[in-house]
This record gives structure tokens, sequence and C-alpha cells, in this order.
């Protein structure tokens, strides 16, 4: 065992900076190596250097470790094997070569993962429970009142609570900051499960961030707002302001937040804070508070703050025939990729996520083939779109009805889906429609079938550009000669720029005269993209 502490450097070739592990280190080794002494002598072994596969083999059973324990014990044999090599182990022969087995851990898709949405069942005990400390607080204001004051004791204000509050648990410690957690998460349920707000958004909430958009003395429900500032993917320094649309009861259950937190002598303005501190609850504050109501009224669950945001979310995915796009909206992510985690997540809406982004594919090739020129529309282009447009009108006869003609067009994308060809989005108004193991002008760079939006080009034959591709880039090459004008520009941007016009170009022959009569009446545009033509 000296020799580990003393010569670890010893044991890996690779290592380069020679150090004496800390105590806790040394500490959880012996552990480890323990745990193998003991089973080794229960197997009746009394050298270790005896040591055989099939010892290993049954060690591995008699401790059954799995995942990273079963990495930590094989860490370790092999610092055993290694000390035998250097001569390390006194007393010990030179242990023989051992192998030992991982077995390929086969992951469960399906399997919930993180914070889960709350179910109806939960959603309704937790909330019956919240509503009646909202409706009670001017009570559980006047005890804590009392309490500070000396008015009541605190076996005095636990026996009406007893009798008065759905506490289902004797309330230990001090009765005040009890009091303050029931009314305060009470009040964080309703928010969240109205709002979908989160943690960090509950959190920074103050005193008096309810308010109405005019100076009028009546409060006009249909414009009260509830302001909170939020973090995520803001890069301004102490993130930003936003502002929700409330009930009058949100406007309530903030209300008596502020109450108690008066009636407890808070020296802060933040709403969800302990009284004697000047900010807000951190997140493991704040999630122990959700852990201790769920033991106070003995529910068999339990939920952290983030559960309502999801619950929100998985109703909202139910409820919409686009979820995606319209829930990204409604809670505020950056991008639709953060919604569909949250559903990917869950498997109560995993099913309308995938009927949602069923919908969205359906209509990205509806939109395809209605843009289409055989079909009546403006035309589409790329490599992959002049295929499209010289195929339909075999496949789709002339003679067709409207209602004939929208079936056959079902059916078809039906085909497409079933084979796997999703058009993926690259850009606005460009579509990738490649297979799942066709290789695409992006496998150039990875060699690999897995599509890169990246590197996505008018080459590339699985591309499709839609009008308003189009469009952008008639009306980007109208106004070519403000990049002369804009001095921001560098010459790695200017030469991906002139890549890019001349790559889009080459998805819409039609567009080029443009382009030549733009560098035809400008020297120095001729001068940019004769280097690259």
């Amino acid at each position: 065992m000296i020799g580990v502490k003393h010569h670890r450097y010893a044991l890996h070739p690779d290592m380069q900076r020679i150090g004496i592990p800390k105590p806790r280190t040394w500490y959880k080794n012996h552990l480890n190596f323990r745990r193998i002494f003991v089973a080794a002598s229960l197997m009746k072994i009394s050298n270790i250097g005896h040591f055989t596969q099939h010892d290993l083999d049954e060690l591995m059973k008699l401790l059954a470790v799995k995942g990273t324990g079963r990495r930590e014990v094989s860490i370790h044999i092999d610092y055993l094997l290694r000390l035998s090599k250097h001569g390390l182990l006194t007393n010990v022969t030179e242990m023989q070569p051992l192998e030992l087995v991982f077995e390929p851990k086969v992951w469960d898709t399906t399997r919930a993962r993180g914070a889960q949405p709350l179910t109806d069942e939960q959603i309704q005990l937790t909330l019956e429970a919240s509503i009646i400390y909202i409706d009670n607080v001017k009570e559980i204001a006047r005890s804590i009142e009392w309490l500070r004051k000396g008015s009541r004791t605190e076996a005095q204000v636990k026996a009406w609570a007893k009798q008065r509050l759905p506490c289902k648990v004797d309330i230990g410690g001090s009765m005040v900051t009890a009091l303050l957690l029931l009314v305060q998460v009470s009040a964080a349920n309703l928010i969240g499960h109205h709002l979908g707000t989160r943690p960090s958004e509950t959190l920074s909430m103050k005193a008096g961030c309810v308010t109405t958009a005019h100076d009028e003395t009546a409060l006009d429900v249909s414009r009260m707002t509830i302001a909170m500032q939020t973090f995520k993917a803001i890069r301004q320094i102490g993130g930003d302001t936003r502002y929700l649309s409330v009930s009058a009861y949100i406007k309530t259950a903030i209300d008596a937040v502020e109450l108690v937190m008066s009636s407890a002598g808070a020296v802060s303005d933040y709403l969800f804070s302990h009284p004697a501190k000047d900010e807000e609850f951190n997140d493991n504050e704040w999630n122990r508070r959700f852990s201790r109501f769920c033991h106070l009224h003995r529910f068999n669950f339990n939920y952290t703050a983030t559960s309502w945001r999801k619950s929100l979310i998985s109703i909202m995915m139910s409820a919409f025939d686009n979820p995606i796009a319209e829930v990204a909206a409604l809670a505020n992510h950056k991008s639709q990729h953060t919604t569909a985690g949250y559903a990917q997540s869950s498997p109560f809406v995993m099913n309308e996520y995938n009927e949602g982004y069923t919908r969205i594919l359906r209509g990205r090739y509806h939109t395809l083939f209605e843009s289409t020129a055989a079909l009546g529309g403006p035309g589409i282009g790329g490599p992959q779109g002049i295929e499209i447009e010289k195929r339909l009108p075999e496949l789709f006869p002339t003679d067709l009805t409207e209602l004939d003609l929208k079936m056959t067009i079902d059916e078809y994308i039906d085909d497409l889906l079933e084979q796997g060809v999703t058009p993926m989005l690259v850009r606005p108004g460009v579509l990738c429609v490649k297979g799942a193991n066709s290789p695409g002008y992006c496998s150039r760079a990875t060699g690999d079938t897995i599509p890169d939006p990246s590197r996505c080009s008018s080459l590339c034959q699985y591309q499709v550009q839609l009008p308003e591709a189009k469009e952008m880039l008639q009306w980007e090459l109208e106004h070519l000669t403000d990049k002369i004008e804009s001095r921001k520009l560098s010459l790695l941007q200017r030469d991906f720029w002139v890549r890019d016009i001349l790559d889009r170009v080459s998805a819409w022959p039609g567009l080029r005269p443009l382009l030549d009569e733009a560098l035809n009446a400008n020297e120095t545009l001729k001068l940019w993209f004769a280097e690259k033509q």
C-alpha cells in the first residue's frame, strides 16, 4: 500500500506529473482495495498472486457491482496487476494477466429523464393544498406576527395550524420558517401551474412585481402584468426583464407572499427568500422547500421547481396542432430544440411530440409540392428541385380532381416518410431531402451519412430550394453594392459571402443575368467575384 501511495506515478506510464494523492483519494482507494481483499478472503484465497481469471469472475459475482462500481473495481484490479509487475507486493508471486469484460449497456430510449411533469392527480392534490394556504394567508400572517412579538407560543400556533391547515405531519422546528415556507411554495405552485416560469424567474420576483399597464386606481385585470428577470439565452449582464399577463388570482398569490414576508420582518424585496437575508434562495434551497412541502402533506411523490414548467409544456403539447412552434413561443424558448428536449424527456408527451413533428414534416412536404410549377406554383430550385419538377407530371396526371390530387400527394408523402426521407430545414427556404443512409455533398468532409447543414451546398443532389429562397436571393442581388459600403466586412466574411452568393445562384440559373448585370455595373464587385469564379 505504501507503494501505491508514494509511487502511484509508476503505475501509469502516461502520467507526466509526479504527485502523492490527497488523504480523501487515498481513503477511497483503500476502501476499494479492502472490498477486493475481503471478497478474496471469503473465497479462501490466501495469496493474491494465485488469483485466476475464474477467481475474478467469481469475485465480481460476489461483489455484485454494476455500472460505475464495476469500473472502479476493474481499475483497482489493474492497480494490483501493476503493483505485482513492479514487485511492490511483498511475499506475493507475480499475478497472471486478468481480463474484466464489460457488457454493452442498452439504454431504454423511452425512459423518463430528468424532472417529470406532474400527473393530473398530483396537480390536483398540490393545488388544492396551495389554495387553502393562500385563502388563509391573513390568519397565517397574524400568527407570524404573534410569534415574533411573543403574544403566542410555538405550541399554541402549532395547535392552531393542526386544526386549520392541511398539513398531515407535525411541523418541527421554527413555526415562522414553516409558515413562510408553506405560503411561498403554495404561491410558487400556482404561478408555475399558470405561467410555467423558470425557477430563476420565479425567484427573481420582488414585492410589487404585479402591476397594471396604466395609472388608474382601479385594477384592470385584462391589463395586469407580472415582471421577472430571465437569464436563459440572454447575453446581457443581469438578464432581461420579462413581462407576462396574469389573472387576478396570481395577483392574490403574490399579495399573500408579500403579506407574510412583511409580517416576518423581511429585509429584502425578494418574495422567495429568507426574511433575514437580502438575496433570493438558490436552486438547492428552493428545491428543498418543495421536498419539505411534499413531506408535510404526506404526498407519495416529490417534485422540483422545474416540474411545473414541464407540466405546463406537457399540457400545451397535447392542446396545439403544431405544438413545437407554439409551445416554444409560449414557454419563451430561444430554440425549438429546447422544447423538443422537454418533450422527449417525458414519456407522457412523447406521442404528442412525435405527432407534432410528423405534422411539421408533412407541412414541409405539402409546401414543397404546392410550390412546384407542375402543380401550379411558382417553381422550385436546386438539383433535387429540378428533378422533382421533371418527375411530378408523370406522378400526378393533369386530369386528377383537386380532392384526388390531395389524396395522391398524401399517399406519396406517407411513402417518403416510411422510407426515412424527411425534409430537413437547412436555412429559410432550403430543404435537404436526403435519405437516412444516402451520402450527400456534406459527406465529402465527414465521410459519414449524417446530414450537416453547415456544409450544405447547391451542388448537392438532395437540396431543394423553395420560392422564398429565390425571392431572398433576388433581393440580395439587387442590393449587392450595399456590401461595398459596409466597412465592417472583413476579408474572411467577404470571401464567405461571395462563395455563398455564387452557390445559391447555381440553384437558380435564371437569376444569373441579374448577377452579371450587377457585376458589370461595379468594378469592385466584379473584382471580388472574379477571384472565386
